[in-house]
């Protein structure tokens, strides 16, 4: 090969196709939708109680059928996503997504929308796989950190903006309207993912590799990452950290803040949502770090440990309403740091299999939602003094929602703890 056609090779290799941004797009604006779904709870949750007469215990247990569906479906998705493309796996993903909001919203039983909140969860299960892996396949590699965080910015822009849409919708709408809307949405978004997504029968080799990697089976490839220990650190580490999201900023933290500052719902929910801010600019923030300094664990550590000492004065100090909202969004700024672990987990697991990888990962970071919702629930359920409103449902205290939300600082101590057998993995990434 002449020098001519060398450089004129790695000048295409190091520039984005509009294909390929236009992929991404939508493939992360699929991400935006399912943050959405994630943090629906937030906005509804008072109602549907209501609604359904349910216990916090019963309600977190409901809503976190998604989690459900979307921890059980990583592994899948990712196998999906490697062997067939992203088009049809993704286009059909937003569809169940919408299907599962109109078992929602057509349902009084609690067992129907339970199954449509697992929809909601399968469907999501491929948005942000879809996107690594078009990251992997279309983009060169030296920007692959940085759409990672622009990925979860746009993801968490969904549940920041979304949510407080969401809450102040409701101060015109139902629940059942509000839910009938994201059908149609995910519907829309299915259509336009099957008619701008493309897949091509051999990936565009972005990555600069010495070699080509060996083809294994899924069995093989599943075997490979279950089998490697730094799966199970960093994916241990990513649902402990995952907890003020699932438990905090997508279910409980709007009733915690009423009950704390005796404030609106609306209210109460533009300070929540101000963490999901922070999130989306902590994410390329954050990798911005890890390439300034070189060090993916570095990163990783530093989240846990502010993680853990910010959510100590939100959960037990009383301070002027104005600055929740800062301190909420420097803890999303922090917490962010734990998506790290995302890349991290691509760097210690064989290329080839990255979708599939990322599915495992992303497994064990919502596996932290099926446990955390409906137990930070149950132990407000457990703390409860027995008292009751006039229409028979429980009034809950704000030591109950404090004691349930003394988990965070804890789960986060324990994810620093992990950051001591995390292998650096930053080097792997060079080229």
């Amino acid at each position: 090969m002449s020098s001519q056609t060398a450089v004129s090779q790695n000048t295409y290799q190091d520039k984005i196709s509009p294909l390929a941004f236009t992929m991404w797009f939508f493939a992360a604006s699929f991400y935006f939708y399912q943050f959405i779904l994630r943090v629906l709870p937030n906005s509804i949750t008072d109602e549907l109680m209501r609604d359904l007469h349910l216990t916090a215990g019963t309600a977190g247990l409901l809503f976190s059928w998604y989690y459900w569906g979307y921890a059980a479906f990583q592994i899948p998705a990712g196998v999906l996503i490697d062997r067939f493309g992203v088009r049809y796996p993704l286009g059909t993903a937003a569809a169940l997504g919408g299907l599962g909001c109109v078992f929602f919203f057509v349902s009084d039983s609690s067992l129907l929308m339970s199954i449509g909140r697992c929809f909601m969860g399968i469907g999501s299960a491929f948005g942000f796989l879809s996107a690594v892996k078009i990251l992997q396949t279309r983009f060169p590699v030296r920007y692959l950190t940085v759409f990672m965080g622009l990925t979860i910015a746009l993801g968490t822009a969904g549940g920041a903006g979304g949510g407080s849409l969401l809450t102040h919708l409701k101060e015109t709408h139902t629940w059942q309207e509000l839910v009938q809307y994201l059908a149609v949405f995910g519907l829309v978004i299915s259509g336009v993912i099957f008619f701008i997504v493309k897949d091509s029968g051999k990936n565009r080799a972005v990555h600069h590799e010495a070699e080509d990697e060996e083809e294994t089976s899924v069995m093989g490839a599943i075997k490979l990452i279950v089998k490697n220990p730094q799966t199970w650190f960093i994916g241990l580490y990513g649902s402990l950290m995952y907890v003020p999201l699932s438990g905090f900023a997508d279910m409980w933290g709007t009733q915690f803040m009423m009950k704390f500052y005796g404030v609106e719902k609306t209210i109460a929910n533009g300070a929540v949502m101000t963490f999901y801010v922070g999130l989306g600019c902590g994410a390329p923030f954050n990798a911005f770090l890890a390439d300034l300094f070189r060090s993916h664990r570095l990163v990783m550590k530093v989240s846990a440990i502010f993680t853990g000492l910010i959510f100590l004065p939100i959960i037990f100090i009383k301070m002027p309403f104005w600055m929740t909202y800062v301190v909420l969004f420097f803890a999303g700024l922090v917490a962010a740091g734990q998506l790290i672990a995302f890349v991290t987990v691509l760097s210690v697991n064989q290329k080839s299999a990255g979708a599939t990888a990322s599915g495992f990962h992303n497994m064990l970071c919502m596996i932290s939602g099926v446990i955390f919702q409906p137990l930070l629930g149950y132990i407000i359920d457990f703390f409860w003094s027995g008292a009751t409103d006039s229409f028979g449902q429980p009034v809950y205290s704000l030591s109950d929602y404090q004691n349930a939300m003394a988990a965070l600082p804890i789960v986060a101590l324990v994810s620093l703890g992990l950051t001591f057998v995390i292998r650096e993995s930053y080097e792997s990434e060079e080229v």
